[in-house]
């Protein structure tokens, strides 16, 4: 990158705005200071209940993620989950389509640049499963595959309206039965959210405390903008 000089005398510290003015709470780290950046998001997490981290992705890296994110020519399976269990995953008032990634081998040397952002994300859960145990007194025992939202276009309106599971009680049971379980099991095991926003042309994310005597809050507004990855309690907090 550039390298500018400056005189000293015309330096000074700069303290970034915290997250509800658009701002954050820690840098992405460099290799070597991994383990201090787990503590001090458990730090955060544990005053707070959430982490908002910047993160240094270029135009040119978020630009790429967005296309991959898109699928070859534009054709990945995105779909809506069913609408009583899409807001335990997907938060309140979800005006986005999902796609699941295919999960992280940890093994291979050269990765597409969703992939390297989705390393970056498996990467913040292991630093954080390091030091919750004692920190926030839970442990982690795994990580979902990482989920690829995007925005719904007018063109995706009709066709990916959220079905009902109640419809399915009917036609298949089993099914029917498999997703109440499964979710039921998420609900109940969740610990932390890891939302990466990749890039975005703004928007607002609001957490809703649980109990809001825990954050002496009842809800947080957060500004969306791009290259910022947003950590927070799910067990503790809802959000939209």
């Amino acid at each position: 990158g550039a390298v500018v000089a400056v005189p000293e005398e015309n330096i000074r510290e700069w303290f970034p705005p915290p997250p509800e003015e658009g701002g954050f709470d820690l840098l992405w780290p460099e290799p070597e200071s991994t383990e201090e950046f787990g503590m001090l998001v458990c730090s955060e997490l544990a005053a707070k209940g959430f982490c908002v981290v910047q993160t240094f992705l270029s135009a040119k890296d978020r630009a790429a993620a967005m296309e991959a994110a898109e699928g070859e020519d534009g054709m990945r399976p995105f779909n809506r989950m069913h609408q009583e269990i899409e807001a335990g995953y997907m938060g309140y008032d979800n005006h986005t389509k999902v796609a699941t990634l295919e999960e992280d081998a940890g093994d291979e040397d050269e990765l597409g640049p969703l992939e390297s952002c989705s390393r970056q994300v498996s990467t913040a859960g292991l630093l954080l499963a390091h030091f919750a145990p004692l920190s926030l007194g839970f442990g982690c025992t795994g990580l979902q595959n990482t989920m690829i939202r995007m925005s719904i276009d007018k063109i995706d309106e009709d066709e990916l309206f959220p079905e009902a599971l109640v419809d399915l009680m009917d036609e298949d049971a089993a099914e029917w039965s498999g997703h109440i379980q499964s979710y039921v099991r998420f609900v109940q095991s969740r610990k932390a959210c890891i939302l990466y926003m990749i890039e975005n042309e703004g928007g607002d994310l609001w957490l809703y405390p649980k109990d809001s005597n825990s954050f002496n809050r009842k809800s947080l507004h957060i500004p969306i903008t791009s290259n910022k990855m947003l950590i927070f309690r799910h067990d503790l907090m809802d959000y939209s």
